[in-house]
């Protein structure tokens, strides 16, 4: 329709409504913007981070001795962790569900006759996303295998804040006596702001 014909019905910028577009109008996405995240309706998705080493592009080794005390959250002492990958994320909102999937691939070692071996999630160091208590426990007798497969972990952290979070993929071995060596050759970790 012509510009002086919508003028002529008493058209004018910010007078239309959404009801007076027909549901079959087909608007192009490119004519819409973006869209505010205030305006995003609860359960989207606000932004997403992700980090990824691909299998075997990594041949990560570390030892797991006891003697540590329990850390980043968690109430179990023994286990050696390591750092596997980090991410940041400053909310859009204080009220947002933070959405996080980790996983690392397992290699050979790992087994011990009174260990177990997994990775949790860590949110600023203090708060915790913990696979279980003492995963593939004992590692030498499981049915882990030599070569056990890849770990994944699901969990979310509530958020009361919009300040900066730190989202750590954390790999560990836990040991009761001796050591034993720790292996992993790819990781991957991601994080989605959820509105609420």
């Amino acid at each position: 329709m012509a510009i002086t014909k919508l003028k002529a019905l008493g058209v004018t910028d910010g007078t239309l409504t959404n009801t007076q577009i027909n549901a079959s109008a087909a608007i192009a996405a490119s004519k819409l913007g973006t869209m505010d995240y205030a305006n995003m309706p609860a359960g989207s998705i606000v932004q997403f981070k992700y980090g990824i080493t691909r299998n075997n592009s990594e041949n990560i080794t570390w030892t797991a001795a006891p003697g540590n005390g329990a850390q980043y959250g968690s109430s179990i002492a023994n286990r050696t962790y390591i750092s596997t990958r980090a991410l940041t994320i400053t909310p859009k909102f204080s009220n947002s569900i933070l959405m996080c999937t980790g996983q690392v691939n397992w290699s050979s070692g790992n087994t011990g006759a009174t260990g177990a071996f997994g990775c949790v999630i860590t949110r600023d160091d203090t708060d915790m996303i913990d696979c279980s208590d003492y995963p593939w426990y004992a590692s030498g007798s499981s049915g882990a295998g030599s070569y056990p497969m890849g770990h994944t972990i699901h969990g979310t952290f509530v958020l009361s804040s919009a300040s900066q979070q730190t989202i750590r993929l954390r790999a560990f071995g836990y040991a009761e006596s001796g050591s034993i060596t720790m292996r992993y050759k790819g990781h991957s970790l991601t994080v989605a702001e959820i509105k609420v």
